[in-house]
């Protein structure tokens, strides 16, 4: 150390500053396109996949509803006006299901759409017959239509959608804590490397500061000695190669 200058020694530590200063601000924007990851896949994909599938679960039991409201009006008008609400609400679920299968982006959630495309299918095939058989005003045929055919495959429908937002709802819980875990990692990282540069400056701070108090006691005192002998033989015992050597 006593060969390199004094401003060698403070260019070092400014070096160092510098250093963990810019060692922060990379652990930081690592957190941020960390978060900004987290969010970006919350925006795209979370959110929207359990938004299709309470939508789903919710269609399925508005056309449900609509059976036993078809079944219970007699007039014809009424009946289209059912069929009407009954045909849009098909058509928002199939429109739901197939924007979910384009969101997928694992096997689990393939095969839970598999699962719900297949539960679907059975309880939409039953609803036709039910129309027919209450455009006919056979209410009986319907009713034993809806409670053992329609009814049982609208239970599985909505219990294979309830266990397809079971998997959202974890995958959401999944993502949230991946997001608080790098956001923990980033900060103690960040603070270690604040601890671990300021540290490191305050060392070589130490050292510098010891070194150039120390020497600059001995010219003082040599100079004193000088002043009160007059005796201009005498050295500075200051052996180094920075300013402080080359003054003394």
């Amino acid at each position: 150390m006593k060969t390199l200058s004094i401003s060698m020694r403070l260019w070092a530590m400014v070096g160092v500053a510098t250093l963990a200063l810019l060692s922060v601000g990379f652990v930081g924007l690592l957190g941020a396109a960390s978060l900004e990851d987290a969010v970006d896949l919350s925006n795209e994909q979370t959110i929207p996949a359990i938004n299709a599938i309470d939508g789903a679960q919710a269609a399925v039991l508005q056309i449900q509803a609509g059976l036993f409201t078809h079944l219970i009006n007699i007039t014809d008008s009424k009946k289209d006006k059912v069929e009407e609400g009954i045909n849009a609400q098909r058509v928002l679920l199939d429109k739901l299901l197939a924007e979910q299968e384009k969101r997928q982006s694992s096997a689990a959630e393939r095969q839970l759409m598999a699962q719900d495309r297949t539960a679907i299918k059975v309880f939409l095939d039953v609803m036709p017959s039910i129309l027919a058989l209450s455009r006919k005003n056979m209410e009986d045929a319907a009713r034993h239509v809806i409670e053992n055919e329609m009814l049982p495959s609208s239970a599985r429908a909505l219990q294979a959608l309830q266990a397809h937002a079971a998997f959202n709802a974890k995958s959401s819980h999944l993502s949230a804590s991946d997001a608080a875990r790098d956001a923990r990692n980033g900060r103690l990282l960040s603070w270690s490397v604040i601890v671990l540069g300021v540290g490191i400056i305050a060392v070589l701070g130490l050292f510098l500061v010891r070194q150039i108090g120390r020497d600059l006691k001995q010219v003082e005192a040599t100079v004193a000695k000088i002043s009160g002998n007059l005796d201009f033989t005498l050295r500075i015992p200051v052996k180094r190669q920075d300013e402080l050597g080359r003054i003394a």
